[in-house]
This record gives C-alpha cells, structure tokens and sequence, in this order.
C-alpha cells in the first residue's frame, strides 16, 4: 500500500518542464496520431486491467483464507503482498519506466492483501461473520473516487503547491504514527493501541487518514490530468494506473478499518 499525496503521483513526474508537451507537439506537427504519449484512455484501459487483477486475486485469496486447511497460506500470501506491494512502490518511485511489468504484479500482490484482511475483519465482528462491512467499504470507496473525478471534471477541486505539501506532510506524519503503533510496543511502550480502537482516538484518526486518502486521489486525478496535457511518455499511463490503484488501496483499506471501529465500539 503506498501512503502518500500521493507520493507516486507528484508534480516532478509529470512536471511541464520535464515533458514541455515537446512529444505530442511534434507529433501534431507532423500529422501523426498521437500515439506514443499518454493519454486518458489510455490510463482508464491501463487502470482496469489492474483492478480487474486486484479483484481477482482478493476473490481467490478470500476464499483461501475461508478454508481451514487453507487459511495458513492465505495468510503467507496476504503478508507476502504487502511486503511486495512495498518493494515495488519502491522500485517505481526510480524506475517509472518498469511499471509495465512490474504494476501488474502489484495489482495481484495487493489483490491478496485485501482479500484476506477483508475476510479476517468480516469474521471479527461481535455478531461472527459479516460480509455486509466489507461491501459497505467497497461502495463508499468507489462513492469517494467516483465523487472526486465528478467534482474535478467540474472544476470544483484544484489543489495548489501548498496544500500538496500540506497533504504530503499529514500523510508522512500518518505513516510514522501507524508505525510507531506497531513498533514502540516491542520495546514496552503502550498507549498508542487506542489509534486502532473503536475510542474516540482512533475515530479521529481514521476520520483524518480517510480525508488525506481522498486529497491523494484527487492530487492523482490531477496529476494525470497534468501528465496526458503535458505530453509525457506513453509508459507513464502504466504508472499513472499503479499509482491510482494504491490511493484506492488505501482508501479502501482506511474505510474498512473505520466500519470496524465503528462496528465494535
């Protein structure tokens, strides 16, 4: 899961001085069809196919971890596509141009990720199992993005230099608090569990990590946006894609932590 405003997505990747649109204006030039720079389309085709693979593999991990004699390996098989969701992140933010390759796999990675943490918070509820919280979390993701490209398109939202440093500085200072929580704990330090209760702690923290989620996928809409007017290269519609699937990652992951907490208080 990539955490960031988002850090994949920044205005040096698609910046107009890196670009100048030199590619899409030579090409106009010469009466060509603009076909080796990004585009929308391109990005929208690029971003389904790997959220088809995402759903996919959350689907076969599901079941997985549903099976007693399975749910061992489903859990490898999350924990695995966490660790290799984060290598590759890593990898992208250097190499751009890997994201043919190297995107799908993260798709899949993640796909097993959500897959078992959904069904692992579904059977934690007081009540036993309840699928119900997770289709909640898939609707209100999908409202969110579905809310964010219509208030764009309109151009209701902008977000200036500021309030990216701003969103970028909130969603680090999120990153290290969550893990803090995981660590300090190792080493005797408590207190900081009550971030991932039902309390009002951890509501407000869900409630700001869900509002920075959103600004990130607003800020990636908008980068794309920058990048298919600014003529960047026809791989970074691979990259654009990876980079929208983490913001929706996580989104969905903070949304469905949220339902919980609220579900268990």
């Amino acid at each position: 899961m990539a955490i960031g405003s988002n850090p994949l997505l920044n205005e040096k990747t698609f910046a107009n001085e890196r670009w100048g649109g030199i590619m899409a204006d030579l090409q106009k030039a010469e009466g060509k069809a603009i076909s080796t720079t990004m585009t929308t389309q391109g990005v929208v085709v690029k971003s389904s196919v790997l959220f088809v693979l995402c759903v996919m593999s959350a689907v076969v991990n599901w079941v997985l971890a549903g099976k007693n004699d399975t749910a061992g390996i489903a859990t490898l098989l999350g924990i695995g596509g966490a660790v290799l969701g984060l290598v590759i992140s890593l990898v992208l933010c250097f190499k751009q141009n890997f994201a043919a390759f190297l995107s799908p796999i993260y798709a899949i990675g993640q796909g097993l990720l959500l897959g078992w943490i959904s069904l692992m918070i579904a059977k934690s509820g007081p009540k036993g199992m309840d699928t119900g919280i997770v289709i909640n979390a898939v609707l209100l993701t999908f409202g969110c993005f579905a809310g964010c490209l219509v208030a764009y398109a309109m151009g209701l939202v902008r977000i200036g230099r500021t309030a990216a440093a701003a969103i970028t500085i909130g969603c680090v200072g999120l990153m290290l608090t969550y893990a803090a929580s995981w660590i300090l704990p190792m080493f005797g330090v408590t207190g900081m569990q009550a971030i991932h209760e039902g309390g009002p702690i951890g509501l407000v923290v869900s409630g700001i990590a869900i509002v920075l989620a959103v600004m990130s996928l607003i800020m990636s809409i908008q980068f794309v946006d920058e990048g298919v007017r600014g003529g960047a290269p026809k791989y970074m519609e691979w990259y654009a894609a990876f980079g929208l699937l983490s913001t929706l990652v996580w989104l969905y992951i903070e949304i469905l932590r949220l339902l919980n907490k609220l579900r268990n208080n």
